[in-house]
């Protein structure tokens, strides 16, 4: 994926919620999703049936709710190297029917849990999300490590733009950066991304930022919600134990 498309689509995930589920409150669906990573991840290497069953849980609720399954779909495909490759080495240690199976169960847990994310990110603000967190007494380090981690990478990845177009711009008939100048590019890519991270925080410190800063409450939780997702986690309960 490029890097314009990658920074696009972190600013469209940073939007307001959208979507039918915008009308949920943001802790039901924080628990939801907790409740649906856990049951996705205990499914053994081999029990491929239940795995590919939740894992299309996310795309399923996304046409539910009016959002395009291709669009999580396509994000999703990014973790896709990184299970192939730990899957490949299945091969060295079991049979080649075996390793298969367990590669096809790795890459749908990925494409379910990752898949889920991007649902919740999609429908609910990061605002929200980080009020939910607060509501379920998360540490509140940790929510801030989330909040400054999503909006810095945003910066880095911008400032990664920056520079491959000014390389490509400096050697036109150049189609891939060579390896030789990696090593330099990383460097200036560290210092512009902490220069300007540092002024990020500079205008958040002028606009009285403080780590102390109690978050925003989140909006209320209706008893329907709750049921709703009750209802859900049992189904994926059934299907985790019976299948």
């Amino acid at each position: 994926m490029r890097l314009d498309q990658c920074i696009s689509t972190l600013q469209a995930l940073n939007e307001e919620e959208r979507g039918a589920f915008r009308h949920f409150a943001p802790i039901p669906k924080v628990v939801l999703l907790v409740g649906y990573l856990v049951l996705v991840v205990s499914f053994e290497r081999y029990d491929w049936a239940g795995t590919l069953i939740l894992a299309l849980v996310p795309y399923v609720l996304a046409v539910l709710g009016g959002l395009s399954p291709w669009f999580i779909l396509k994000r999703a495909c990014v973790a896709l190297p990184f299970v192939l490759c730990a899957g490949a080495a299945n091969f060295f240690f079991d049979s080649p029917a075996n390793a298969a199976i367990s590669l096809g169960v790795l890459t749908a847990k990925t494409f379910g849990t990752v898949g889920g994310v991007l649902l919740l990110t999609l429908t609910t603000s990061m605002s929200g999300i980080t009020g939910a967190l607060a509501a379920l007494h998360v540490p509140c380090l940790l929510i801030l490590q989330i909040q400054l981690m999503f909006r810095y990478l945003i910066l880095a990845m911008e400032e990664a733009l920056h520079i491959t177009n000014a390389y490509h711009l400096r050697n036109p008939e150049c189609r891939m950066i060579p390896v030789r100048d990696w090593g330099q590019l990383a460097g200036q890519l560290f210092i512009r991304t902490v220069r300007r991270g540092n002024g990020v925080y500079a205008a958040m410190q002028c606009r009285l930022f403080s780590a102390r800063t109690v978050i925003s409450e989140v909006r209320r939780t209706r008893k329907r919600e709750w049921l709703v997702v009750f209802v859900l986690l049992l189904a994926f309960g059934a299907v985790r134990w019976f299948l």
